[in-house]
């Protein structure tokens, strides 16, 4: 039984570094929230700029495409 018997000053010792680990994991984790947020944040915005792209696109041909139907007509 005594060969399998830990210290108790080597006890806390791991006791410690878990807990400093845990608190590691803690803001790492935290980290990643941030990260996933700023990430979301910034796919919305390229969504709102490309969406915005997509409509001076589409409305410049609809444009584009009324003139020359407009000249057609007197041709």
């Amino acid at each position: 039984m005594v060969e399998y018997a830990v210290r108790r000053d080597e006890y806390r010792e791991v006791l410690s570094r878990l807990d400093i680990l845990e608190h590691d994991v803690v803001d790492v984790k935290a980290g990643i929230a941030d990260l996933h947020r700023t990430m979301n944040e910034r796919f919305d915005e390229m969504y709102r700029h490309i969406s915005t792209m997509t409509r001076w696109t589409v409305g410049t041909l609809a444009l584009i495409m009324t003139i020359l139907m407009a000249i057609a007509q007197f041709i």
